[in-house]
């Protein structure tokens, strides 16, 4: 195990990451090839001054929650976890959301886009991500529901009247209210004002 300090103004949070050592036990957990990670020690030395780094570390903490509360609770799993790599290496022609993940539990399960908002974009831009998820929609395929997750309620609602249902369930969180309760009604669909959660929210059909 490795760590580093990003830079910032003040002090910031250690940040712990896996070393050459750690790498290869994951490699052998896995039963792969270590090489076929493709890690890389000069990637991780480039981590503090990556521009992205703050909304990676924002979306693994999503999924890590999310995660971590399936054990807790003992009737969910979550069996898919997708970088935004591996997620755009399956559908990036189309889109290039931040996550793909598969929630399982005792009424079903739902797999699911993530688009993890950080306050940075406009009401334009957040509209022209919809198309590309359409398109994903016509696929035989596809995920059942593409989920966003906003810093606070102000930004979720601003957002909200921006968005429109891409053909799949589309719903909203904040981060507050994902990190208090993963497992919980948190997600607020389009066209409604009850929050459910992940496994309540409805699928579309084409």
């Amino acid at each position: 195990m490795d760590r580093f300090q990003p830079p910032a103004v003040g002090s910031a949070p250690w940040h712990y990451v896996l070393d050459t050592l750690g790498a290869k036990i994951v490699a052998a957990e896995r039963g792969v090839d270590f090489r076929e990670l493709k890690w890389r020690k000069e990637d991780i030395e480039a981590w503090p001054y990556r521009r992205d780094l703050w909304h990676l570390v924002d979306t693994n903490g999503f999924f890590t929650r999310l995660a971590w509360a399936c054990p807790v609770d003992g009737r969910y799993r979550l069996t898919d976890w997708w970088s935004e790599r591996e997620t755009t290496s399956r559908w990036g022609s189309l889109v290039q959301p931040d996550g793909y993940g598969r929630l399982e539990g005792p009424t079903g399960s739902r797999s699911f886009f993530l688009e993890l908002d950080r306050d940075t974009e406009g009401s334009a831009r957040l509209r022209a991500k919809l198309p590309g998820f359409a398109r994903v929609a016509t696929l035989e395929k596809r995920p059942d529901l593409v989920l966003f997750s906003f810093p606070d309620p102000k930004r979720e609602a601003f957002a909200r009247k921006a968005l429109y249902s891409p053909g799949m369930t589309l719903a909203t969180t904040t981060w507050d209210r994902m990190h208090a309760e993963p497992l919980g009604a948190v997600w607020l669909p389009l066209g409604t004002e009850r929050r459910m959660s992940l496994l309540e929210l409805p699928v579309e059909t084409s």
